[in-house]
């Protein structure tokens, strides 16, 4: 109900319309949700395939992945996962997902979201502001934030190797015409000797400091030497797409 209340106060704040001197000009938020309907999306909670080598893109946002031309394998970038229960109503076929998200699972509804998957072979680039400006429309993409939550993978294997001191940190940073524009970090984990704190239910990744961009990309730093996932859950990207007439 939080994250339902936040996204839209976030869609709210940021849409208008405007016709001034006949020019026309719009300013939205996109909300890449990853909530769609397709009947290859099945019980096993995963929906892959080679024809979305390309990515996978909703309105003017696209989230990149690669894989194997030969095998079909998904090997980094992004994958789809969701929170489903199997018309069986047993829950055993979901726990074996390595993308599965430390959160809740719902009765009824699918939760669908994106992984992050960090790995030697995935994309240079992750996610991409998609749309073609022309000598008379030009369009500026600026980052609002993310919900993220730790995959149920990452969190035992966290409680297994982190001693104080251990951090796990998403930092996104953001790019515009191959410039930097800057940086933003999120703790996924943080053991200390007084507490230890690992996100375990989705929580706001605050993108904003991007400002504009056309690229984002996305870097899992874990504690050196220790063999921690490098995998996090994503649901409903807002940004702040403008469009307008020159």
């Amino acid at each position: 109900m939080i994250m339902r209340k936040l996204l839209l106060a976030f869609i709210i704040l940021f849409t208008a319309v405007s016709c001034l001197d006949d020019a026309f000009s719009t300013s939205y938020v996109a909300n890449a949700s990853f909530d769609y309907y397709d009947e290859e999306f099945g019980d096993d909670s995963l929906f892959f395939d080679t024809k979305y080598k390309l990515g996978i893109t909703w309105d003017y946002l696209a989230f990149y992945h690669k894989v194997d031309e030969k095998s079909s394998e998904f090997r980094g970038g992004f994958i789809m996962s969701c929170l489903s229960t199997p018309e069986s109503g047993k829950t055993d076929d979901l726990t074996n997902n390595q993308y599965r998200a430390n959160v809740r699972v719902p009765k009824s509804v699918k939760n669908k979201y994106a992984v992050f998957c960090q790995t030697s072979d995935m994309p240079a680039d992750h996610m991409q502001f998609a749309f073609q400006s022309s000598s008379d429309m030009m369009a500026t993409c600026a980052m609002q934030a993310v919900f993220v939550t730790n995959t149920v993978a990452v969190e035992k294997s966290i409680k297994e190797t982190f001693v104080p001191g251990d951090q796990l940190i998403l930092r996104a940073t953001g790019y515009l015409a191959d410039q930097k524009t800057d940086v933003a970090e999120i703790k996924l984990a943080e053991y200390t000797t007084n507490k230890d704190s690992v996100v375990t239910a989705w929580t706001v990744f605050d993108l904003s400091k991007l400002g504009s961009v056309d690229k984002v990309r996305f870097e899992i730093e874990g504690p050196a030497g220790k063999d921690i996932p490098t995998a996090v859950c994503m649901d409903n990207m807002l940004a702040k797409i403008s469009i307008k007439e020159e």
